[in-house]
């Protein structure tokens, strides 16, 4: 048996490909919350959606589980020329502040080698487990207390997770061959140093810092990065055990060009690392008369998400607007219009699968969501999005098509569709797409392709805008049934839609990937085991085999009370 690791262990949880020890004014959202893919942020908030986006991402478990990359959602927008799918415009909206998602080898081996390093923790492990079967923990103040109460955005990694998530992360990192076959996986080591030396690897100029004579000996369990107003680079935060080592780690990682330290300060066991000039002590000071710990609105976000795991993540309204300022990104609606408060997210694993979960606070009452029945389609459909209560989102539709310079006439141009009438009637109290599994066959004839839309609507006037599309070349076919209208441009499909031989809510992926469907407003589902051949096609064999684990990926969104939506976001492996 191997023996049990030494020291801590923590690698990229929250999807940053920038080391915790280097500056650079990279967000990491894509870790916290999962957004996984959606809209961009859409400042403002209805039936339950999450308030900087319509449905998307951010952000597990359920059996098999897992946290989207962070990404923002992306919001698109009709352009002014060209046509889309329904005769309607094409093009894209600007796209929302993205984390540095790319992986280099050298990270990459460093994460699975130290991940997998914690495969056996020690004898105590067990017990922990049945006192907390998740090892959940609630939101880390310590190092919150470091950061001055006007910090916009936060982010905070536990690089010592609990025993029981540890087991939970390792449950679900053997699921992949790359793991299992990698003889380091089952001998004891510091995920810190796997992380370290990845990082070297990028930074070959660093060779004189190692990591047992420079890092380990001061290197504690906590690592955080905060912004504050009109700040585009983060100030850091590390555990540290000594003072003098860990200012003269980072001296020597600021004189390779690791890191970007101008100013440092020391307080209760934490080193403060600044790119400003003196901004480490200010911020040190600042903390002392104020610190986000103590902060209403983040205690009472923390609260409302519950426990957190692997990584965590805080910001406020303005934090987000100022991450899409510096993206150079439009805002999804105009100035004024943010009705987002502020969020608070989580990335933990759960029955050996990983899971974000992110919940955010609106300014203003959320309204009475309809829910989607998502969970009605066919048991083998292969991707779904569906959005309850579509037609209470056509105000701001037409709001945000206003900000973006086209008047209701270009888009009836544009689209064949009258605002706001059609729109609702599109879109109605559910709206669900759906596929069985795509391929090029059935692709290549768009009357053979099993994509439909399940509808509950007003079917007569859905009817009138389906025979519109079919003037306009888009024949659909529309079958109506207990107050759903089901259309695909295959009649075999439109069928199916109506008459499901089996449900998707009783598909076991499903089960996995989706977190509470039966009260969802937005729900989005893939069968990643439909697509093995085309995800695993131009992958080298390694990176295949992995590939062939994936299960599901899931997400829904819903009201949680107190004005709060909640998005869960999911990965399933086999």
């Amino acid at each position: 048996m191997s023996q049990p690791p030494q020291g801590s262990g923590w690698g990229n949880q929250n999807g940053w490909d920038q080391n915790p020890f280097a500056g650079g004014s990279q967000q990491g959202g894509q870790g916290q919350g999962g957004q996984p893919s959606g809209q961009q942020p859409n400042y403002g908030q209805g039936q339950g959606q999450p308030p900087y986006g319509s449905q998307g991402a951010q952000p597990g478990p359920g059996g098999t589980q897992a946290y989207p990359t962070q990404q923002q959602p992306s919001q698109g927008y009709p352009s002014q020329g060209g046509q889309g799918p329904l005769g309607g415009p094409g093009g894209a909206a600007p796209q929302g502040p993205t984390a540095k998602t790319g992986m280099s080898a050298g990270l990459k081996k460093g994460l699975i080698i130290g991940t997998a390093a914690v495969v056996l923790v020690g004898g105590g492990v067990g017990a922990f487990i049945a006192a907390d079967p998740l090892g959940f923990r609630s939101a880390d103040t310590a190092v919150a207390k470091m950061v001055p109460d006007d910090a916009t955005a936060y982010v905070h990694l536990d690089m010592a997770p609990s025993p029981a998530q540890q087991a939970e992360l390792i449950r679900f990192a053997l699921k992949f061959p790359s793991f299992r076959e990698n003889p380091s996986v089952r001998e004891g080591g510091d995920l810190r140093e796997a992380y370290f030396d990845s990082w070297m690897d990028e930074h070959p100029g660093c060779s004189n810092v190692t990591f047992d004579a420079d890092i380990k000996p001061w290197l504690g369990d906590n690592f955080a990065a905060f912004w504050r107003p009109a700040e585009t680079d983060p100030t850091l935060i590390v555990s540290a055990k000594d003072k003098e080592e860990a200012e003269a780690a980072v001296s020597k990682l600021n004189a390779c060009g690791a890191v970007t330290a101008n100013s440092t300060a020391y307080r209760d066991g934490h080193l403060i690392v600044s790119p400003a000039a003196g901004g480490a002590e200010r911020t040190s000071g600042d903390a002392l008369t104020a610190s986000l710990a103590d902060k209403a609105e983040f205690k009472e976000d923390f609260a409302k998400l519950g426990a957190t795991g692997l990584a965590s993540v805080w910001s406020s309204g303005q934090g987000v607007e100022d991450l899409i300022a510096q993206s150079g990104a439009a805002p999804s609606t105009p100035t004024g219009n943010n009705t987002l408060r502020s969020l608070a997210g989580t990335i933990r694993f759960s029955g050996g699968n990983p899971e974000a979960v992110v919940v955010t606070k609106s300014t203003e009452p959320l309204p009475v969501a309809a829910i989607t029945n998502v969970g009605d389609l066919p048991g083998d459909t292969s991707l779904a999005i569906g959005i309850g209560g579509g037609k209470s989102m056509v105000g701001p539709i037409v709001d945000n098509l206003d900000a973006a310079g086209m008047d209701p006439e270009t888009f009836a141009a544009s689209t064949g569709l009258q605002l706001p009438g059609d729109l609702e009637t599109l879109l109605g109290d559910d709206f669900i797409l759906s596929a069985d599994r795509l391929d090029e066959q059935s692709l290549s004839d768009p009357s053979r392709a099993p994509i439909g839309l399940s509808i509950k609507t007003d079917a007569s006037k859905l009817k009138v805008l389906v025979d519109r599309f079919g003037n306009s070349g888009l024949p659909l076919v529309q079958r109506d049934s207990n107050g759903i209208s089901y259309l695909a441009m295959n009649p075999d499909y439109a069928s199916k839609l109506q008459n499901p031989g089996s449900r998707l809510k009783d598909s076991p992926g499903f089960q996995a990937a989706v977190a509470e469907p039966g009260k969802a407003q937005m729900v989005a589902y893939w069968d990643m085991t439909a697509y093995a051949d085309l995800l695993s096609a131009e992958a080298d064999p390694e990176d295949r085999a992995d590939l062939a684990v994936l299960q599901s990926v899931g997400l829904s969104s819903f009201n949680d009370g107190g004005d709060y939506t909640r998005v869960v976001a999911r990965m399933t492996a086999r």
